[in-house]
């Protein structure tokens, strides 16, 4: 298992991912539930159980569920709602999930977009556009839009809303194609017809609210935040302290556009490392958010903001605060002589993997979350149980996860810890760890300067 220090380490796509024509894996993000079954509906009914993966994170490979199965998730052993991350809600907002085959038979090898320079874009209503109101009437019409000098159709919002018609900007399931629309295969029949006219394909997507018929997001988890409000729908909690599992979804969601609709061919060679590096910078200003929240001290706080300046986030002039030195690396040793480092913020996490630590010593870091580097000194001795706990409990307690009543610790060989290649200060990724479940504390008091 591999891991970095900020994020959840995601090993397979959220929602129904269909194998073969006779199984599905199926992940979710459900922090709220305890235990998380998939509801296999219609002929053959079943109830399966997700296997827990941890930060929240439920799924399992299903038997004799392929393509057409429709299904709804279970939370703990009440209500059943539709898949947050459903491909296709065939029946609308409210009834069951489908899964979906990925495989279309694409008609378009050789496209390769418009240069930006080159767009020319028509804003299209799918519901409006023609009587019929679906993907597929729109196709007589693209070559006299081609004719007429656009070069790329922008699609209004096409995520599933409830009833038929709509103008898409209160949709509650963002992976998911309108059904009345004609669904995901209609959209991949009118991406690959426009294609073939020459029109790029753009969709408008809303990522800053959900609607309110049909959302079931917050039984699953944290979703929304009433720090900020919309006049449309909840906002969004994208910048809160646990908000990295709702910012995934969202960069998912965006991904699985590009990959399941062939959009932007030319530009989506491009999307992994700007996506990298998008997550890499919003890593980095998480982790001095957390530094500055935990900051104990003047010069703590001058700290974060030189990092900020440096970073080129902050364009401030340097403001001069009280005199005193610059905190050092916080130290803490046991009754039995064990030391333990603890960086106060992003310099010091990185100075504790690539100077004050050696490779048979220990490191700690609380799971998913910005916080700080713990470093467990080996002098020879076997490092007890008790100690590495005390080492758990204050990288929980350093961290963006201090008021949980129980956080998860990775705990590994420093021998396995590696600074992100061309990364921010303290971004590291690690293997070969162990997780532990602490209560965040202050067992032990920091030696004196």
């Amino acid at each position: 298992m591999a891991g970095t220090t900020r994020g959840t380490v995601v090993r397979r796509p959220l929602g129904a991912c269909c194998l073969d024509d006779h199984g599905t894996f199926f992940r979710v993000w459900a922090p709220r539930a305890q235990a998380v079954h998939v509801h296999l509906v219609g002929p053959g009914a079943r109830l399966v159980a997700l296997a827990p993966e941890g930060d929240g994170y439920f799924a399992g490979e299903v038997d004799g569920a392929g393509p057409g199965t429709r299904y709804r998730y279970r939370l703990d052993d009440g209500d059943e709602f539709p898949d947050p991350a459903s491909a296709h809600q065939p029946d609308g907002v409210h009834g069951p999930s489908a899964v979906i085959d990925e495989r279309f038979a694409w008609s378009d090898a050789a496209w390769r977009g418009h240069a930006r320079e080159d767009l020319v874009i028509y804003e299209l209503h799918v519901g409006t556009f023609t009587r019929d109101g679906t993907f597929d009437a729109i196709h007589p019409h693209l070559p006299a839009l081609r004719e007429l000098g656009v070069t790329a159709i922008e699609l209004m919002p096409v995520a599933q809303f409830p009833g038929a018609r709509n103008w898409g900007y209160d949709g509650v399931y963002p992976f998911a194609v309108q059904h009345s629309y004609g669904g995901p295969d209609g959209l991949k029949r009118l991406v690959d017809t426009a294609h073939a006219v020459g029109l790029s394909v753009l969709l408008d997507v809303v990522y800053n609210h959900l609607g309110p018929e049909g959302n079931h997001l917050a039984h699953f988890g944290p979703y929304f935040t009433d720090r900020y409000q919309t006049p449309w729908g909840q906002a969004l909690d994208f910048d809160g302290p646990r908000s990295g599992p709702i910012r995934h979804f969202f960069v998912e969601n965006a991904r699985r556009y590009f990959e399941r609709y062939e959009k932007a061919k030319r530009a989506a060679k491009d999307i992994p490392a700007l996506r990298r590096e998008a997550e890499q910078e919003i890593g980095y200003v998480e982790q001095l958010a957390t530094d500055l929240a935990l900051a104990e001290s003047w010069p703590e706080i001058e700290a974060v903001r030189e990092a900020l300046q440096e970073a080129g986030y902050w364009r401030g002039a340097k403001k001069a605060g009280p005199r005193g030195g610059r905190p050092g690396i916080r130290r803490f040793t046991t009754e039995d002589g064990f030391v333990i480092l603890v960086g106060r913020n992003a310099a010091h996490n990185h100075a504790l993997v690539t100077e004050r630590s050696a490779g048979e010593d220990l490191w700690l870091h609380a799971r998913g979350v910005p916080g700080s580097h713990v470093i467990v000194k080996h002098d020879g001795r076997p490092i007890p149980d008790d100690v590495i706990e005390r080492a758990a409990q204050l990288a929980a307690y350093y961290s963006a996860a201090r008021g949980d009543a129980a956080v998860e610790v990775d705990v590994t060989a420093r021998r396995y810890v590696r600074p992100v290649k061309r990364g921010k200060p303290g971004m590291v990724t690690y293997r070969n760890e162990r997780t532990l479940r602490v209560r965040p504390a202050l067992p032990i008091e920091a030696d004196r300067p």
